[in-house]
């Protein structure tokens, strides 16, 4: 018995493979649904399980290269095959697979010059993208997984922000860097964190701007009185060479709103149910 189920966690593993993810990088780094490709009869469709398994779109082989070629979807050079992490002994696809891209030029101002072979104890294989640049890799596992490690890429960006202002470095850069943070940050206190550093070398007009199409959006129990606090908190802050320990929820109440930065938009995405793998064959 035992020997036959690891035979059909092999066969499920071997039928469906990731082959990129929906979307086109449009940032220095981001997250995205995987693309999944069925081996049997080069089928594909947006890995996405909040449709439900047995509602997945499967696309034939022409319109998966039509929508590459049209950007809605970024190919891997190599395949990868479905994060073991996010499924059970039983061969169930229980978490949802996020894939996260980055490029070089982020991880180096992060000070995280390596892409890890494993993170929160999940093995990640890194996947170069078909028509970019060898800079630009992804790597594919659970939501979880992902956040954690993408929120380890914004916390390095948002240390690289405070010491360079220290060093009076220009608002031109400062704004890159912060932008980078806001491109990988998850964590909520994070994101509030990079939106303050981003809005605190801009001219007034500008930072008003960005808090009423931008921050105001995705935290709107923050009024523009708690957002200029925050802003002179963390500049003292900056400058005293302390840390800022200040988060939306100590100046206002707010409430959840999704991300607003990271393109294609991706939250919250998991799978209440355990779903049998073998319904992505079949379905």
């Amino acid at each position: 018995m035992g020997h036959r189920r690891g035979w059909i966690i092999s066969f499920l593993n071997s039928e469906i493979e990731i082959v990129g993810f929906n979307g086109r990088p449009l940032v220095e780094c981001g997250r995205a649904l995987p693309i999944a490709h069925r081996i049997s009869d080069g089928t594909h469709a947006v890995l996405d399980l909040t449709v439900g398994v047995n509602r997945l779109h499967w696309h034939s082989e022409e319109e998966a290269t039509a929508f590459a070629a049209e950007h809605r979807w970024t190919k891997f050079r190599t395949s990868a095959g479905i994060p073991k992490c996010c499924m059970d002994d039983h061969g169930m696809l229980l978490t949802q697979p996020i894939v996260a891209y980055t490029n070089q030029s982020l991880l180096d101002n992060a000070d995280r010059p390596f892409r890890p072979e494993s993170w929160c104890n999940d093995y990640l294989m890194w996947k170069k993208l078909e028509n970019f640049h060898d800079e630009y890799q992804a790597t594919c596992s659970s939501s979880e997984t992902i956040a954690s490690l993408m929120n380890y890429w914004a916390e390095g960006l948002l240390n690289r922000f405070d010491a360079m202002a220290r060093l009076g470095r220009d608002s031109e850069y400062l704004c890159r860097i912060a932008d980078f943070a806001l491109c990988a940050a998850n964590d909520r206190t994070m994101r509030w964190s990079a939106y303050l550093r981003y809005t605190l070398k801009l001219q007034p007009e500008k930072a008003q701007r960005t808090f009423e199409t931008m921050i105001k959006h995705e935290f709107p129990g923050v009024t523009w009185d708690n957002f200029i606090d925050g802003r002179r908190k963390l500049s003292d802050s900056i400058h005293s060479s302390l840390q800022t320990n200040a988060t939306p929820s100590q100046t206002a109440t707010v409430s959840s709103s999704g991300i607003a930065t990271a393109l294609p938009k991706v939250r919250g995405i998991a799978a209440a149910i355990a779903v049998p793998f073998e319904q992505l064959i079949k379905s």
